[in-house]
């Protein structure tokens, strides 16, 4: 089954991780171990390259989060369609 690839820059992984987190910037803090203000910092675009321990966070919670939400979406739309 094919998926999308997963968010490459921190911006589009924080932003997907905050959609997941239903807007939640202190949960999504929390997650990766860093402040509230740094994951606003992120989302707006002030800041664009994490150090390696955020970077490696930030990578770890998108990729376990993205591919069960792609896969079930693929599984949905197939079930709903003719084949």
């Amino acid at each position: 089954m094919f998926t999308r690839p997963a968010p490459k820059s921190a911006k589009a992984q924080v932003k997907f991780l905050l959609t997941r987190a239903k807007g939640s910037t202190n949960a999504v803090a929390e997650c990766l171990g860093v402040s509230r203000r740094t994951v606003e910092r992120y989302r707006s675009g002030k800041l664009t390259s994490p150090q390696k321990r955020l970077q490696a966070a930030l990578v770890e919670e998108t990729e376990s989060d993205w591919q069960p939400q792609v896969r079930a979406q693929a599984r949905a739309q197939a079930a709903t369609s003719r084949g």
